[in-house]
């Protein structure tokens, strides 16, 4: 298995969103490594675990929220190359339905 070194800021986010609105946060990934990595971006369900921090990804239904990528070359799930000390900034948007209010983990 090859190794791998990633940098990624911020690391977790809480974001409190009232519904109907949007929120926009900007993600850094650097490559550390000495190796091309090719990576995916994603939003999964997650819940967690236990009281270590550990998490599971079960199969939960989709949440009410919209997740895109503002970045103009780049969708989520679509694969993409970072070369050796390469940074990537990645612009998500979430935007909300008008559903009630609820805890979400993602």
């Amino acid at each position: 298995m090859s190794q791998f070194n990633l940098t990624l800021k911020p690391a977790q986010s809480e974001i409190i969103l009232k519904p109907g609105a949007s929120f926009t946060q900007a993600y850094e990934i650097t490559n550390n490594s000495s190796q091309d990595i090719r990576l995916s971006a994603s939003v999964l369900p997650w819940l967690p675990s236990d009281n270590q921090g550990h998490v599971t990804y079960p199969d939960l239904p989709q949440s009410d929220l919209l997740f895109s990528l503002l970045n103009s070359d780049l969708k989520l799930n679509q694969d993409f190359l970072l070369h050796p000390n390469q940074k990537k900034q990645l612009v998500l948007k979430i935007s909300s339905q008008n559903t009630l209010e609820k805890d979400v983990y993602l």
